[in-house]
């Protein structure tokens, strides 16, 4: 095999695991930042429900103080735990529509339950809206007593049975994310021990190669030339193969051939010419 095809195969092929090399580090980047951008949702999402949980226990614990204390200042703290409960069902909502760009619909059952809990969110508000407009001059009295059992004895209920599922489904889905991350950095290992090994084998076949493709057949040129240069024309390199330094090996064969044929034929001129002079001496000596 020609010298330029075996050098063409191999860059071919060193080129083709190079370029196999960087597709997967670029695939295992953008595999890396996906999950963990899709564990920083999980656990954004997770937070935002935490936080929901506790303003909305708080809000249960605000009207209660203000049917046992019927303390009128816990209105403006109503207000205030009500508007940071809208935001945090803003921020949850957010999380899950960037989850359902990101992997698909699995995650719209988040969302119906999401649109459940603020529902009863909706309904505990309404109740306080209709109990402190229906607030007689008498204090408190009845209507903020059926909000406080609507509140125990329904919504309450509902509400610990939605957010405790939800906070399970979000715990699962970081548990999730991670396993898969886990499962695609262990694949990315396994590529690159398997590129690693491909790299090894490319390169002892490229020594073998190399060594029994060029090193051996160099050193008997070699070795043939220094005979040449050493006057010895009847020996000769014979290198088997196509490839160029067996074509040159065959040319200083051939030269070879061609010196050793033309001194032959000047020594043999050389040794008739010596025998005419010898016997042309004798004749002169024996007249």
């Amino acid at each position: 095999m020609k010298i330029v095809h075996i050098v063409n195969i191999f860059a071919a092929v060193v080129l083709l695991a190079a370029a196999a090399s960087v597709s997967v580090a670029v695939w295992a980047a953008r595999q890396s930042d996906l999950h963990n951008y899709r564990i920083s949702l999980a656990h954004t999402s997770f937070e935002h429900h935490l936080k929901l949980a506790a303003d909305t226990y708080l809000l249960f614990k605000r009207f209660g103080d203000l049917l046992l204390a019927d303390d009128t200042g816990q209105v403006a703290d109503i207000t205030d735990i009500s508007n940071r409960l809208q935001t945090h069902i803003t921020n949850i909502r957010a999380a899950i529509e960037q989850e359902i760009e990101l992997v698909g619909d699995e995650e719209l059952a988040e969302l119906m339950l999401l649109d459940k809990i603020e529902e009863i969110i909706d309904d505990i508000l309404d109740l306080y809206r209709r109990a402190q407009s229906r607030e007689a001059a008498d204090g408190i009295g009845g209507d903020w007593r059926q909000v406080s059992l609507a509140l125990n004895e329904d919504i309450k209920e509902d509400f610990r049975t939605l957010i405790s599922t939800a906070l399970t489904e979000e715990q699962e889905e970081v548990s999730r994310a991670e396993a898969e991350a886990s499962a695609k950095m262990a694949l990315v290992r396994m590529i690159s021990f398997g590129l690693a090994v491909a790299f090894l084998c490319i390169t002892a076949i490229a020594l073998i190669v190399f060594r029994r493709e060029f090193t051996r057949p160099l050193r008997q040129l070699l070795g043939g030339v220094r005979q040449f240069a050493a006057g010895d024309f009847s020996s000769r390199i014979a290198l088997p193969g196509r490839s160029e330094l067996s074509e040159i090996a065959g040319v200083l064969d051939e030269m070879s051939a061609v010196v050793s044929a033309r001194t032959k034929n000047l020594t043999t001129q050389n040794e008739e010419l010596e025998q005419a002079v010898r016997q042309r001496t004798e004749t002169l000596e024996n007249c």
